[in-house]
């Protein structure tokens, strides 16, 4: 598996910034948030800079998405926000007959990223392949997949020939944004950086991000050498460590990225207001960020703007 042995430690941007707080905090949640909460949560995201969301998990929560199109063209969420709707695979089929029924306004369809998972169980893909080109049928236009791995025994030739099958099937069907998903936390920094300086690579049109899990400590550390490797979205959350061990919390992301003068995404991020926006439901107390001195309170972009450039790239 060649490497990019040239990686890139600061002074570059990150184009992608997409948030998955709604779904994150679905699953900590003592009780079911209503609609009102879920949508207020949003609107606090959005005011914070965050206009990258990731909704959906079945067909049930249409209704958030729906309102979502509704108020982003009232002007109560940016009109470019970008709306990602998460379809479980295993039920694709449902999800698919009710958008199908509901007939949906076309561009609504076109303007939002459908997300699937690939079963890496499935060595033809034909559960992919088939809910696929059925939300193609509705007008879908835009597609992210997430791939699970196993990186129990590091990063294997079979491991990597496997993702790389994928991939291909992935792009050949039009699909532009692709998760590399580390299912049980097992990467470490060095193997992520042979991973991903090898995926952007062979396959510089596709985006990637990485999703890992916090069980070794190692969780931020591969984050951030995922995108100092070339990958271009970076998914985070406002919900803390979680009983899948998350730790990659948008604060503490973008913390790391101040660090490395990285900037993120398309708006200007309010920390301030980030740091203080409440959970529906939850029983995770969020504390404050960490207050640094005459930093805490000023944008994401207006802190970046202040940080000396230095030009440190690694051979």
């Amino acid at each position: 598996m060649p490497i990019r042995h040239k990686i890139q430690c600061n002074n570059f941007s990150v184009p992608y910034l997409v948030d998955k707080t709604l779904l994150d905090n679905a699953e900590r949640c003592s009780s079911a948030p209503s609609l009102s909460e879920q949508m207020q949560l949003l609107y606090d995201l959005s005011e914070a800079g965050i206009s990258n969301f990731i909704l959906g998990g079945d067909t049930d929560k249409t209704i958030v998405w729906e309102q979502c199109r509704v108020d982003m063209q009232q002007g109560q969420l940016p009109e470019n926000a970008e709306l990602t709707y998460k379809v479980t695979l295993n039920r694709w089929e449902a999800t698919y007959n009710h958008f199908a029924k509901a007939n949906y306004d076309k561009q609504w369809i076109a303007e939002t990223t459908f997300a699937f998972t690939m079963d890496s169980y499935d060595n033809e893909n034909r559960k992919f392949i088939n809910a696929i080109t059925a939300f193609k049928r509705l007008g879908a236009k835009k597609f992210k997949v997430s791939i699970d791995n196993i990186f129990i025994n590091g990063i294997t030739s079979a491991r990597y020939l496997k993702i790389c099958q994928q991939i291909s099937v992935a792009e050949s069907y039009g699909v532009k944004f692709i998760r590399i998903n580390d299912t049980l936390g097992w990467l470490q920094p060095a193997e992520t950086l042979t991973l991903c300086s090898a995926l952007v690579r062979h396959y510089p049109r596709v985006i990637f991000s990485l999703n890992t899990y916090n069980d070794r400590g190692l969780a931020l550390s591969n984050i951030m050498m995922s995108l100092q490797s070339g990958f271009q979205m970076l998914e985070g959350s406002l919900v803390r460590d979680s009983n899948t061990s998350r730790s990659n919390t948008t604060e503490k992301l973008l913390n790391m990225c101040i660090e490395n003068n990285i900037k993120v995404g398309k708006r200007s991020i309010d920390r301030r207001l980030l740091s203080h926006i409440i959970l529906p439901n939850s029983s995770d107390n969020r504390p404050e960020l960490q207050k640094a001195v005459s930093l805490n309170n000023r944008p994401y972009s207006n802190i970046m703007n202040s940080i000396p450039r230095r030009n440190v790239v690694l051979h």
